[in-house]
C-alpha cells in the first residue's frame, strides 16, 4: 500500500496540508498497515468475516443521494472524466459520503459483476467498521490519500481488489466525502493514484468557487504559469477584506492552517490594500498582479470580486504568463490613489509603444500590427516560449477600439481535451450529467465584443478544430445542448511555438483552419536575436525592483549580453526579479545577487575567447589518449583503401579526395534545442572517400578513421528517432540515451554528435602534432566547445564529453 502522511498530522482542518509519499515496503508503510489492521480487530472484525451483499432499501438511498446532491453535482463531471482515464481496466470510479458510504458509481461492465460480490455499489458503507482497512475507509480516518493494494485489504474476501482513495475536504477543510477508483489487483496502475489526487483536488476546487460565488476570491501561486490550473492557490475574503477560506494550495502557500488564517484579513496576508485591488479590476483591463505575501514570498495573483464588481466576474478572464507584464503591487501604501496609479501603469505596460525599447524586429512587428488592428484580419504570433506573445496580444488589445471590452485568452494545450469543448462554446442546462443548472456562457461568448486570444492554438484537439472555423468563418457560436446560434463580434488573435505547417503534415492542424487564421504572420524574436537587451534589463528592473535605482553592475551587463536565455524574457524577467531582492540596500546588482541556477550556466561559458585558436579541438582527445611520438608510417597496409582524415582550424574533420560528404542530420535551431552557430563546431563532421593509403599531408593528420568506417558500416544511420529517415551515408549511432526532461531542452542532437566524437576519439591512429600545446588547455578546449554546443548547459556537456560535472567546474576555475 502507498499512502501520503501529513508531516504535522492532524488532518487539513488543523494543519496545512505537507504530504510526503511513503513507498510500499518501508516502516512507514508497515506501520501505517498494523495501525489500520489494529483498528478493523478493534471494530469486532476478522479477516474471514463475510460481507453483507444485500442492496440497501431505494428509500434509504433516494435519501442519501438527496443529502449529498450537491457533493454529487460538483463532483460527477470530474468522475466521468476521470473514468475515462481507466476505461476497460476492470475498474470502477467512486465517490461516497464523510461516513463511506457510496452515493454514486461508474464502472465497467466486466468488472461490476466482480464489484457486486463484495457490496460496491451505491448505498453500501466502507468504513473500516464496516468492511476493515481498505482504501476508502482508511483515507476517512487518516485523512490523506490511500492506496491498499490486494494483500492489504483486512478482509480475505476484499484482496482481489486495489484501492486509491483521496478524501475530499470542503473549504473549512472538513472530510466531506472520498473519490476512489477500485479494480481488479492484476490490472493496477501505479499512475492512477496521481488522477485520483488530480481530479480530488479538482472537485474541491470547484467546491471552493461555487461555495463564495459573491466573495472576492483570489487565486494566486508563485509560478504565474500555474494560475488557472488545480494546484493555483484560493482564499476568499469579504468585501470588507475579512478572510473566509482558503483551498489546501493556498495554506500550504501561506504556511497557515484554516484556523490560523481566521485572525487575518486580505491586506495582512497580501501587503496591500483590498481598495486597491479593486480599484484595478474596476478600472483596468484586469491582468495579474504581483503581490507580496505576508511570509515574504512573492506570487502572481488573479481575482474575481464577485458582487463587489458590479455583477462583473473577472476570473476567465485571459492571463499575462510573462510575469514582466503583470503590474506590480508590491507593499502598495494604503491611499486609494496608489492603485489607481497603478492601474493607468497596467495599461501602459500593455500598451504597443511601450513594448518598443529599440529593436528593429520588433519595430517592424509593432508597425505591422498597428496597421490591422480593428480591421478584421485575424493575427498570428509566432515565437519560443517566453517571448512575449501573450503580451503582445493584450498590447493589441489595448490599443483597439475594443480596450474597454474583455480580453479573453485561452490555453489551448493547459485545459484538458475532454473539457476545452465545453469551456470554449459553453453549454446549456442539462447538456450533459453534472452541467450547471444555468449553463456555462463559453469564452468565446465571454469575449464578444472584444478580443479571444487562443495561445498554443498548435496543441488544440484537431475534433474542436472544425468548430472553431465555422466560429470564425460565420462569427456565430453554438453552445453545448442548444440549437440556437448566437452572433459574435470579436477579434481573434492566436499564437504557437509550433509550425503548424509541420503539423498540417502530420495530420495534427486542419489546412483550412491554418489559412484562416493566416491573416497577418509575425514572429517574435528570441531574446538572444535582440538588440535591446540592455533597455529591456532597465524597464525590467523598473518595474520589479523595490529600489527605483537599482543597476546591473558591468560585469553582470556583459555576462547578460553573451548568454543563450533558453527561457527568453520569462526567464530574465525571473533572475533579475530574485537578484534585486538579494542586493537588500545596494544599488548595484553584482555576481554574488544572481541565483545559482543562472551563476551553475554562466560559469560554463566563462572561459575567455582567446581559447579559440587554430588548433583543433579534436587534437585534445587524440592527444590525451594517444602518445605524441606515434610513427604514421606505420599505419596498417589495410587502412590504405579507407577514408583518410585531417584536422582543419575550422573544427571539421576532412579527407583527401572528394565525391564523399556525408554530415550527420542534426537540425540546429531554437525548434530543436541547439543554438545556431555562425562557426563550424567540433562535432560538425565531414568525412571523404580517400584515394590512397598512408597519412594525409595536413597539420596534425590522422592515418586512421571512426570504427564505424573501417568496418564498412557507413551505409545507414539509425536515429534516435526511428520514423525519420537519414542520409544514407549518415555517420552510424550508438542506441541513443533518454532526453534530459529536466535541463529543459533535448540533448538526442548533441549525443549523436558526442558518438561520432567518441568513435573518433577511439578509433583515430597515432599521429604527430606539428606545434605540440599543453594539455590542460587543450581539455579546456574541448570543454568550452562542448559548453557553446550545449549552450551552457553542464550537464548535457558533461555527458558529451564523458567526464563529470566537477571535472567541467574544476577545469574552469583552474581558469
Amino acid at each position: 500500500m502507498t499512502f501520503l502522511s501529513e508531516r504535522d498530522g492532524g488532518g487539513i482542518a488543523s494543519n496545512a496540508q505537507v504530504i510526503e509519499l511513503i513507498d510500499p515496503g518501508t516502516e512507514g508503510h508497515l506501520e501505517f498497515i498494523r495501525r489500520a489492521h489494529q483498528r478493523s480487530t478493534a471494530a469486532g472484525l476478522d479477516t474471514s468475516s463475510k460481507v453483507d451483499i444485500s442492496p440497501p432499501p431505494s428509500s434509504a438511498l433516494k435519501e442519501l443521494v438527496e443529502k449529498n446532491n450537491r457533493l454529487k453535482s460538483c463532483a460527477l463531471p470530474f468522475m466521468e472524466t476521470l473514468y475515462e482515464q481507466v476505461v476497460n481496466t476492470h475498474s470502477m470510479v467512486l465517490l461516497t459520503d464523510a461516513s463511506g458510504t457510496i452515493i454514486e458509481s461508474l464502472g465497467d461492465d466486466d468488472f461490476l459483476v466482480k464489484a457486486q460480490k463484495v457490496a460496491l455499489a451505491p448505498g453500501v458503507t466502507w468504513s473500516e467498521e464496516h468492511k476493515g482497512t481498505n482504501a476508502i475507509g482508511t483515507a476517512l480516518i487518516e485523512e490523506i490519500p490511500t492506496v491498499v493494494h490486494g494483500q492489504d485489504h483486512f478482509l480475505d474476501v476484499n484482496r482481489f481488489l486495489t484501492c486509491s482513495a483521496a478524501p475530499i475536504f470542503d473549504p473549512n477543510g472538513v472530510a466531506i466525502g472520498v473519490l476512489d477508483v477500485t479494480g481488479d489487483y492484476r490490472s493496477y496502475h501505479r499512475h492512477t493514484m496521481g488522477l485520483v489526487r488530480m481530479s480530488a483536488q479538482m472537485i474541491e476546487n470547484h467546491l471552493f468557487n461555487s461555495s463564495f460565488q459573491d466573495a472576492i476570491i483570489v487565486q494566486f501561486h508563485q509560478r504565474g504559469e500555474f494560475l488557472g490550473s488545480v494546484v493555483e492557490g484560493a482564499a476568499a475574503f469579504s468585501p470588507a477584506g475579512k478572510f473566509l477560506a482558503a483551498n489546501r494550495a493556498a495554506m500550504v502557500q501561506f504556511g497557515m492552517s484554516s484556523n490560523a488564517l481566521k485572525s487575518h484579513t486580505f491586506s495582512s496576508l497580501f501587503g496591500m490594500p483590498l481598495s486597491a485591488l479593486i480599484d484595478h479590476y474596476r478600472t483596468c483591463n484586469p491582468i495579474p498582479l504581483i503581490l507580496c505575501l505576508h511570509n515574504g514570498n512573492q506570487v502572481t495573483a488573479r481575482a474575481s470580486l464577485g458582487s463587489v464588481g458590479r455583477g462583473r466576474i473577472f476570473d476567465s478572464v485571459g492571463l499575462v504568463k510573462n510575469n514582466a507584464d503583470a503590474a506590480v503591487v508590491q507593499n502598495a501604501a494604503p491611499a486609494p490613489q496608489k492603485a489607481n496609479t497603478t492601474c493607468q501603469k497596467s495599461r501602459h505596460l500593455s500598451s504597443l509603444k511601450y513594448l518598443n525599447t529599440g529593436d528593429p524586429q520588433v519595430a517592424r512587428i509593432i508597425e505591422k500590427v498597428g496597421k490591422v488592428i480593428d480591421k478584421d484580419i485575424p493575427i498570428l504570433i509566432l515565437g519560443e516560449t517566453g517571448t512575449g506573445k501573450e503580451i503582445l496580444a493584450q498590447a493589441i488589445h489595448n490599443d483597439s477600439p475594443r480596450q474597454d471590452k474583455p480580453f479573453v485568452a485561452v490555453n489551448c494545450a493547459s485545459i484538458p481535451e475532454t473539457l476545452i469543448e465545453s469551456e470554449l462554446f459553453g453549454y446549456e442546462d442539462g447538456a450533459f450529467t453534472g452541467a450547471k443548472k444555468k449553463g456555462s456562457q463559453g469564452r468565446i461568448l465571454q469575449a464578444n465584443g472584444g478580443t479571444l486570444f487562443l495561445d498554443e492554438i498548435g496543441d488544440m484537439p484537431i475534433s474542436l478544430q472544425a468548430r472553431l472555423l465555422r466560429v470564425l468563418q460565420e462569427r456565430v457560436v453554438t453552445p453545448l445542448g442548444s440549437q440556437k446560434s448566437i452572433p459574435v463580434n470579436l477579434q481573434v488573435i492566436c499564437a504557437t511555438h509550433r509550425n503548424l505547417r509541420d503539423q498540417i503534415a502530420t495530420g495534427h492542424f486542419r489546412e483550412d483552419l491554418y489559412y484562416r487564421l493566416h491573416g497577418l504572420v509575425v514572429r517574435l524574436p528570441a531574446l538572444r536575436e535582440r538588440t535591446d537587451l540592455q533597455k529591456i534589463i532597465q524597464r525590467i528592473l523598473e518595474n520589479e525592483s523595490h529600489n527605483p535605482r537599482i543597476r546591473v553592475s558591468a560585469e553582470v551587463m556583459k555576462a547578460f549580453t553573451t548568454h543563450g536565455w533558453p527561457g527568453n524574457i520569462r526567464q530574465l524577467t525571473n533572475i533579475l526579479r530574485t537578484a534585486s531582492v538579494m542586493t537588500d540596500d545596494a544599488e548595484t546588482i553584482e555576481w554574488d545577487h544572481l541565483p545559482d541556477d543562472f551563476l551553475d550556466e554562466w560559469r560554463a561559458l566563462r572561459l575567455d575567447t582567446k581559447l579559440h585558436s587554430k588548433h583543433t579541438v579534436e587534437a585534445v582527445i587524440e592527444a590525451k589518449a594517444m602518445p605524441v611520438t606515434a610513427e604514421p608510417e606505420r599505419a596498417a597496409p589495410a587502412a590504405q583503401n579507407r577514408p583518410q582524415f585531417s584536422v582543419r582550424s575550422n573544427f571539421s574533420v576532412q579527407t583527401k579526395g572528394a565525391g564523399f560528404n556525408p554530415k550527420p542530420p542534426l537540425a540546429s535551431g531554437p525548434a530543436h534545442g541547439v543554438a545556431p552557430r555562425s562557426k563550424a563546431s567540433l562535432f560538425d563532421v565531414q568525412v571523404h572517400r580517400g584515394h590512397g593509403g598512408g597519412v594525409a599531408n595536413k597539420p596534425h593528420g590522422l592515418d586512421q578513421t571512426f570504427s564505424k568506417f573501417r568496418e564498412g558500416r557507413f551505409d545507414t544511420w539509425q536515429h534516435p528517432n526511428k520514423h525519420e529517415q537519414r542520409d544514407e551515408h549518415a555517420i552510424p549511432s550508438v542506441s541513443p540515451t533518454p532526453r534530459f526532461k529536466d535541463d529543459g531542452f533535448d540533448t538526442r542532437a548533441y549525443d549523436a554528435r558526442a558518438q561520432g566524437y567518441l568513435g573518433a576519439r577511439q578509433s583515430a591512429a597515432r599521429a604527430p602534432i606539428d606545434n605540440p600545446i599543453n594539455l590542460d588547455d587543450l581539455e579546456s578546449r574541448a570543454i568550452q566547445e562542448a559548453l557553446e554546443t550545449c549552450r551552457g548547459n553542464v550537464s548535457a556537456a558533461a555527458r558529451m564529453l564523458g567526464i563529470s560535472r566537477n571535472t567541467i567546474y574544476r577545469r574552469l576555475n583552474a581558469k
